[in-house]
């Protein structure tokens, strides 16, 4: 055979021959054919470790940035949602009832109805006038229930917190954001007495500003629910309900329970969320659309690999029609030759998947690198290696390099062994 040789003596195809022994036979076949033809095959090999490495890389870089954005959202929310009353769509809400807001009974059927959520309370808010001494400032105040009392929004670091007596709506207690505090002059305990319109209140704590909140809505008060409820509160008006979710995978569950219950207890749409829900779920839509866009271009160079794999396999059974001929004369099977030619296949596009994968391992870091000179908040991005990720990548390209060789394994298959032997 002109061009480059390869072994033919191994013994591969005699009926004596264990399953074990063909089987090593085959895989050293598969070696010296790979070895053999390595400079046509390289370029293959490159195109289908690319293809790997994007696939690879994407999966890894994307779930760390879904990740990063729950992160973002506990930070934006803290795990939790505001729930507005709404007329809904025409007005339906008001063929039904004379008002809008919601009552004890929407809040009642609600929790029937969302036992998933970590707690469902209600929370009242007002605009008021805050004094201390000769300064004063008109700042939202905020109801909150117990649950809410809880969280870490309302966690003080100056001053003890409400007291018993100011969880259960004994004592007039509340908070004031570090703004607010600012403004009223209030910066060290101990801590003084303010007025919210008439009504005196203790001050017992000092919270940090709510999170990218707005300049004007920094300044804000929380006072036990009750009390805001005393003061403001219309008949039966119950304010807005707090919905929070025990984790951040379970946010969508909850939140369609919640809107399922709403539907039915008022009228569909009558309520409206917290825009920070949309703003989370709009960034998720945009990372998984660059994943799906980021992993359609990887596929897209995994096929072009793998039209590659075919015709360099194609080309490499017409060269070895001789080799191929002669381990069919001396006992070889048909079916053996389908098989190696099938393998080799395979293994060229499952080591291009190898090298694409160990280059997405080594170089994701460096992408966020990069991409953080560009868009700073990428800096926040840890790519997260997943099973998922490294298994899907060798899947594909397994997948692609065995039905690229599928062609080839046919022809080799039903090779004309004379033919083949008297063409050299």
């Amino acid at each position: 055979m002109s061009g480059t040789s390869i072994n033919t003596s191994t013994p591969i195809g005699f009926e004596r021959t264990s399953f074990l022994s063909r089987v090593v036979c085959i895989g050293m076949i598969i070696v010296q054919s790979m070895w053999a033809f390595r400079w046509q095959q390289a370029l293959v090999l490159f195109t289908m470790s690319i293809g790997s490495f994007g696939l690879a890389a994407i999966m890894f870089l994307g779930e760390g940035a879904l990740r990063n954005l729950w992160m973002d959202l506990d930070t934006l929310m803290g795990s939790r949602m505001d729930v507005y009353p709404a007329p809904g769509m025409g007005d339906k809400l008001l063929q039904k009832r004379p008002m809008v807001h919601f009552t004890a009974q929407d809040l009642e059927y609600v929790r029937a109805h969302a036992r998933d959520a970590a707690y469902i309370a209600p929370m009242f808010n007002h605009r008021s006038r805050i004094s201390q001494g000769d300064i004063s400032a008109v700042a939202q105040v905020d109801g909150i229930a117990e649950p809410l009392m809880k969280e870490p929004a309302y966690t003080p670091f100056l001053g003890g917190g409400f007291t018993q007596g100011g969880r259960t709506g004994d004592r007039v207690e509340c908070l004031l954001t570090k703004s607010l505090a600012a403004r009223l002059r209030i910066f060290q305990e101990p801590l003084p007495r303010v007025a919210i319109g008439a009504y005196p209140c203790q001050v017992v704590g000092i919270i940090p500003d709510p999170p990218d909140a707005d300049e004007p809505l920094r300044e804000r008060m929380a006072i036990p629910y009750r009390w805001a409820r005393m003061l403001w509160g219309g008949r039966g008006d119950i304010g807005t309900i707090i919905v929070s979710w025990k984790s951040p995978q379970q946010m969508e569950a909850v939140v369609d329970s919640v809107r399922k219950a709403l539907d039915q207890a008022r009228a569909p749409g009558a309520y409206h969320f917290s825009s920070s829900r949309f703003a989370v779920r709009k960034k998720k839509e945009i990372v998984s659309n660059i994943m799906l866009a980021g992993s359609a271009q990887s596929l897209f160079s995994i096929l072009i690999a793998s039209i590659g794999v075919l015709n360099v396999m194609l080309a490499n059974v017409t060269r070895r029609s001789r080799e191929f001929a002669i381990r069919v004369a001396v006992g070889a099977e048909p079916s053996d030759l389908g098989i190696i030619v099938l393998m080799e296949s395979v293994a060229l596009s499952l080591v291009g998947g190898l090298v694409g994968l160990l280059m997405a391992v080594a170089g994701a870091p460096l992408i966020i690198q990069a991409l953080a000179t560009r868009i700073p908040e990428a800096s926040n991005i840890i790519p997260v290696i997943t099973p998922g990720g490294v298994v899907a990548p060798l899947a594909v390209c397994v997948i692609c390099g065995a039905l690229a060789g599928a062609v080839p394994a046919m022809r080799a298959r039903k090779l004309d062994v004379l033919v083949a032997l008297r063409a050299e």
